[in-house]
């Protein structure tokens, strides 16, 4: 049992801070005393041992909200090294400097706290309240993008510093995780055609757009063999089960793919995926309470259609708008979203390589819904300039994720071996699922 003592404003947002670093990725138990009396954060453990970090954050902004501003956002990150940490840990509030005080005791002025709530929560997000045309926040705009922190999982950084430093003073904390991948893949479209009529559009679109004679004698190929290039759903669970994985396929409910998911093939499909032991879940195309009505109706038409409860979700383009949204999912009864990535650049956007309990800023509250990191995007991985580039950064991801004993979330669409394009990329894939 840990004690952790604070002062008593800003308490939800410490509490929450000590759920997700000391309960669920440490592992331990604790319990919290806040009181005016106490002016930084002091951890107590069993055998009288102590840390201390300096609240060089919230005792600045101790009403409600006030931190919310600009100003409270954090400046040039610093960073301070210890021998027995994979990674420098970076300052973003305090100072980088530890003292041993004594066997029993030492005293860090780095605000692991503030730092931590500050990725974990994405309060930066609504501070700034900067989306593109889709509603989403960039990766430009964030704070861990512009200081080249979204490379490592911080929050995770913070949690393996605290171990070392309770290991100095004859504190043991076992590992509790071990390292998983989970594969994901998002059913923009069921399946690429609907009629002959969509064939000739490929074709046409293999000439006029892509400007490929090989594409469109492919594609009449496919169609004449009645092979539906985004029918891969056979191939994903085989490679999946082939190394061990479980695959999640997130179904959007849009026009086109309604009409299909009634069809008896979509149901054999579907059947097939319960059956042998995968995953569906929910790919929700609205991202905000004004269309709450929406996301309702489609969590009622998948429970319809696949005769067993929403549970799991992702949002479409990776729409998103914090808290809102998970707001809206938490309504809909959704239990994990696992849309939290910048489509631009592989990383931890919130910090995080595990799933995680999600904090809502404005009702000051940990909500019911979790969220499960998204670490890679197959268009993510195209969009950069060499495939040996890309190869390069999903190795380095992968390691980092094994390194804190995280889960590799990959998303790779069913529509990604189509074109002829992504045929040097879908080796990288493979590398996601035999990696251990």
């Amino acid at each position: 049992m840990i004690h952790v003592y604070f002062h008593n404003s800003n308490v939800p947002e410490k509490s929450y801070v000590c759920k997700v670093i000391l309960s669920e990725i440490l592992g331990q138990t604790y319990t919290i005393h806040a009181a005016e009396q106490y002016s930084d954060y002091m951890f107590e453990f069993e055998n009288g041992a102590k840390i201390t970090f300096r609240d060089s954050f919230f005792s600045l902004y101790p009403e409600p909200y006030a931190y919310l501003c600009k100003q409270a956002l954090p400046k040039l990150p610093l960073f301070y090294t210890d021998s027995q940490c994979p990674d420098k840990i970076p300052v973003l509030y305090g100072k980088p400097t530890v003292t041993q005080q004594s066997e029993t005791s030492i005293k860090c002025d780095i605000d692991i706290i503030a730092a931590a709530f500050f990725m974990l929560s994405r309060w930066e997000e609504s501070v700034l309240n900067t989306y593109d045309s889709e509603g989403r926040f960039l990766a430009k705009e964030s704070y861990a993008y512009m200081y080249d922190l979204l490379k490592k999982p911080i929050v995770h950084i913070y949690a393996e510093f605290f171990r070392v430093l309770a290991q100095r003073m004859q504190v043991k904390i076992p590992i509790v995780h071990t390292f998983k991948k989970t594969i994901t893949h998002d059913i923009d479209y069921f399946l690429k055609w609907n009629s002959p009529l969509d064939a000739i559009k490929t074709c046409v679109g293999d000439i006029v757009k892509r400007k490929s004679l090989k594409q469109c004698f492919h594609t009449i190929a496919c169609f004449a063999c009645k092979k539906d290039p985004y029918d891969t759903y056979s191939k994903l669970l085989d490679l999946s089960e082939k190394h061990g994985c479980i695959s999640r396929f997130y179904l959007l409910f849009s026009k086109k793919n309604k009409q299909q998911f009634t069809s008896k093939y979509a149901q054999t499909v579907f059947s097939n995926i319960i059956k042998k032991g995968h995953e569906l879940g929910v790919h929700y195309n609205h991202y905000t309470l004004d269309a709450i009505n929406e996301m309702k109706r489609d969590t009622e038409y998948f429970e319809h259609v696949l005769q067993q409860k929403a549970v799991f979700s992702r949002q479409h383009f990776l729409r998103f708008q914090y808290p809102e949204t998970f707001q809206a999912l938490a309504i809909c009864g959704i239990q994990q979203d696992s849309s939290l990535y910048y489509r631009e650049i592989l990383g931890f956007r919130t910090g995080m390589c595990i799933q995680h309990s999600v904090f809502d800023i404005h009702l000051r509250t940990v909500l019911t819904i979790q969220e499960l990191p998204l670490l890679c995007m197959d268009v993510t991985l195209r969009n950069y300039p060499t495939v040996t580039q890309a190869e390069y950064e999903l190795h380095e991801l992968l390691h980092t994720t094994k390194q804190y004993q995280g889960n590799f979330v990959c998303l790779w669409h069913n529509s990604s071996f189509d074109e002829f394009e992504w045929k040097q990329y879908e080796y990288l894939y493979t590398k996601i699922l035999s990696f251990s």
